[in-house]
């Protein structure tokens, strides 16, 4: 049971600190596989070339693929970058709404 205001805006933070965590993981985890899968993709079609591997054709499509690839990784380094700074901003937000909460329920 709830004894205070503090207790209550403490077990909130708690709870929503524990959520963005796990959000956090699973996102990572999802921007990892997508990464993964996209390098296996890529890595299959400069593999599964034909003999005239030497073409022109077949050096822009590597070279297209590496870039698109690159760029994928990039992205999904800045999207892991931008979680945990919300995350590290939601703590922030949340420390000083129970320090709030708990000046207020000591004033009172």
């Amino acid at each position: 049971m709830v004894k205070s205001a503090a207790d209550f805006a403490e077990r909130n933070t708690e709870r929503t600190v524990q959520a963005t965590n796990y959000g956090t993981g699973w996102l990572r985890e999802i921007a990892e596989q997508n990464l993964t899968q996209s390098r296996a993709a890529a890595e299959s079609l400069i593999n599964k070339r034909p003999l005239s591997a030497n073409s022109p054709w077949w050096a822009r499509k590597s070279e297209f693929v590496r870039r698109q690839a690159q760029v994928l990784g990039d992205q999904t380094k800045e999207f892991g970058q931008a979680i945990m700074k919300g995350t590290e901003v939601t703590k922030t937000v949340l420390a000083r709404t129970e320090d709030t909460v708990r000046n207020r329920a000591e004033a009172a």
